[in-house]
């Protein structure tokens, strides 16, 4: 191969050990976020997942716990697990 396809792979194997770095750091940031409320009619009963729920990811913002995550997972809960 040419010397510059093996310079190539030299970028991408320090830019893959960047991110795993990064993964590395913040994956303890990382949430699961279980909504639950009333039964969703418009959910089929085999779709999997909590029932009257949405189910999803969220990361740590703050110190206190203050999560973010997408609306759905939340929308209509009346709990957060």
């Amino acid at each position: 191969g040419a010397p510059g396809a093996l310079a190539g792979l030299g970028a991408l194997g320090a830019a893959s050990d960047a991110l795993a770095g990064l993964a590395a750091r913040v994956s303890p940031a990382v949430v699961q976020v279980v909504g639950s409320g009333p039964p969703d009619p418009r959910r089929p009963a085999d779709a999997g997942g909590p029932s009257g729920g949405a189910l999803g990811s969220g990361f740590l913002v703050d110190p206190s716990g203050l999560v973010v995550t997408n609306a759905h997972v939340v929308r209509g809960a009346t709990r957060l697990a």
